[in-house]
């Protein structure tokens, strides 16, 4: 945003006598004038000890157009500088240049403005996007750098850290479906730490890589289920658990949001279920674990005689009417709804993301041994 042609290095305007250059009427030592300089830009306005001072029109041989203040033949204080192409700035300068506050005006539609250094945007300002988008915050020698906020056409917005117009740092991205992202960014993407909510206030708390949830994190649904674990490309991958609101769990490991290798499920009265997965497919049997003390099936009588060796008396074996003597008890499949996410951007734009439910069997149907008997079949 250089202005390029525009220095009057040789401002001062004795010794020009040509009629097409040189001062063509007026005073051009101390009052006011029209000069024509050999460059062919021409002044209108002002001068002071022969150079432009006060207010003057300057028309450029490029045919941009600057009106306002001079001092010492250099644009200084308040003025319109306008372009051929279109472009305009209305604000101050100071030593020929855009200086301090201002506004400044694209032949496309853009506008930014905010403070001015040598020229460049520099310091706080507003550049507003011919599509409706709006940057707010900090600039660096004309590009966005600091803290800032964005506000996109499509109803998204983000403040956080900028590095050369990108996102980078510490920021929260808001989408206008009310979900939002708040974490580390690199060159626009999450990277790092960070704290997803969607849309219908779950929250994901974890490590993110390449946009996606990549490492270890915890999911909290909306529904009351919680998934710990690992993560690989948004999707359970590696070790987790995942906690249903009824009060069971599933501990093992997971590919793809699916189980896969063996895994524990335990239900709400803590008997657990070990099965091997393939896939999300239950492969071989299962083994059913309960955990409730075996009470003993033997009683020991008292001969009544003191320091005397005491001996188990015979018991009558009674079938055990609860398992029918197979000390087994057969238990059906358990069927249960997971929450899992789904990247819904497409790769395109900022990563979008929403729950949704799968129903899956987190216990197959199994034999379980018989708490009555402890498995032996009898009473």
């Amino acid at each position: 945003m250089l202005i390029t042609g525009m220095a009057f290095a040789q401002a001062d305007v004795s010794g020009y006598t040509s009629k097409s250059t040189g001062c063509i009427s007026g005073n051009c030592e101390n009052d006011s004038g029209v000069y024509v300089f050999r460059n062919g830009n021409r002044y209108e306005g002002f001068f002071k000890q022969k150079e432009p001072d006060g207010k003057g029109k300057m028309i450029y041989k490029d045919g941009s157009v600057y009106e306002g203040d001079f001092a010492h033949g250099k644009m200084e204080g308040k003025g319109k500088l306008s372009y051929k192409n279109g472009n305009s700035y209305t604000g101050d300068f100071k030593n020929n240049r855009m200086n301090g506050r201002g506004i400044f005006l694209y032949s496309s539609g853009n506008q930014y403005v905010g403070d001015f250094l040598d020229d460049s945007k520099h310091g706080n300002g507003t550049f507003t996007f011919n599509d409706g988008s709006i940057y707010s915050g900090q600039f660096v020698d004309d590009i966005v750098q600091g803290k800032g906020t964005w506000r996109y056409a499509n109803g998204d917005w983000y403040e956080g850290e900028f590095t050369n117009a990108h996102k980078n740092g510490k920021g929260i991205y808001h989408y206008q479906d009310g979900s939002s992202y708040e974490g580390d960014f690199i060159n626009d993407i999450y990277n790092g730490r960070g704290k997803f909510v969607f849309s219908d206030s779950s929250i994901y708390l974890g490590e993110f890589r390449n946009d996606l949830f990549n490492g270890y994190g915890t999911c909290y649904y909306s529904n009351g289920d919680i998934y710990s674990g690992n993560f690989r490309d948004g999707l359970y991958s590696g070790q987790g658990t995942y906690a249903y609101n009824t009060g069971d769990r599933y501990s093992g490991t997971f590919l793809n949001n699916m189980f896969n290798g063996e895994g524990v499920y335990t239900d709400d009265n803590g008997v657990e279920t070990i099965t091997m997965y393939e896939n999300g497919r239950a492969i071989g049997d299962s083994k059913v674990v309960d955990k409730t003390p075996v009470e003993p099936t033997t009683e020991i009588k008292n001969s009544g005689k003191e320091n005397e060796e005491q001996k188990p008396s015979q018991i009558t074996k009674v079938v055990c009417t609860f398992c029918n003597g197979k000390g087994k008890i057969y238990q059906p499949e358990v069927k249960r709804s997971r929450s899992v996410v789904k990247d819904i951007s497409n790769g395109i734009g900022p990563r979008n993301f929403v729950t949704y439910s799968v129903m899956e069997v987190v216990k197959p149907a199994a034999y379980a041994s018989c708490k009555f008997c402890g498995g032996n079949g009898y009473k």
